[in-house]
């Protein structure tokens, strides 16, 4: 049985948000070359899934960046309850 990997804090949760995004990177150059070389057909499924590699990519960038200002946000207004909060399940 495969388990979900959840974030364990929000310093965590941008941490994997940043591994996906380098994933969906390193996918899209992948992709490229696959297109350049000729090596799927039909073409039109390949730029399909660049297009939609880019739109994720986007996704990413935009939810690193939503996800680092709420946290600074947090940690700007309540200091401790972040230290102590039950989101983060450090023991």
């Amino acid at each position: 049985m495969v388990r979900p990997r959840s974030a364990e804090s929000r310093k965590d949760f941008v941490h994997k948000l940043k591994v996906g995004l380098k994933e969906l990177r390193e996918t899209g150059v992948w992709l490229k070359i696959a297109h350049r070389k000729h090596l799927f057909e039909p073409v039109e499924l390949l730029e399909k899934a660049s297009a939609e590699c880019d739109e994720l990519i986007a996704i990413f960038v935009s939810s690193i960046a939503t996800a680092s200002k709420n946290m600074q946000t947090r940690q700007v207004e309540h200091p401790r309850q972040v230290e102590h909060s039950t989101f983060n399940n450090e023991r």
